[in-house]
């Protein structure tokens, strides 16, 4: 049984950023298999491609690239919700990658892991109340 869950989601706000990695992908069957998986994962789930604007890191320069943003009107956006409401869903919810919990927890061990600098308190949050739900339920 599906339950759609909660997945970091690049929402469009001015004068806001995300933190990430870019991938460069080279020869055309090559950008062509890698857009036919991201059109099955994200577009099929109500994101869309949009080309954006991306600071290098290492040497600053900056470069287009191509992500995958939900609108606000994306039918799967669970919109917000108080961190304890999330946890419950995130619990509960389970779809054809598996348990949404196990995402959010790989989520937040790979920020740390490749994003050392980057506090995000809000997923560290949510990390830490489902691990509690999560014991309890086993």
């Amino acid at each position: 049984l599906f339950q759609p869950g909660r997945v970091a989601t690049l929402v469009e706000e001015e004068d806001s950023f995300a933190t990430g990695i870019v991938f460069e992908v080279r020869g055309e069957e090559n950008i062509r298999q890698a857009f036919g998986h991201l059109w099955e994962r994200e577009i099929n789930n109500g994101y869309e491609f949009v080309e954006i604007r991306v600071e290098l890191a290492e040497s600053g320069d900056v470069i287009n690239a191509w992500t995958c943003i939900a609108g606000l009107d994306n039918e799967f956006y669970l919109g917000d919700a108080d961190i304890e409401q999330m946890a419950g869903e995130i619990r509960r919810a389970k779809g054809c990658a598996g348990p949404n919990f196990e995402y959010v927890l790989k989520l937040a061990e790979h920020v740390r892991q490749l994003f050392p600098e980057d506090q995000d308190e809000h997923l560290f949050e949510l990390e830490y109340r489902l691990r509690r739900l999560v014991a309890s339920y086993v």
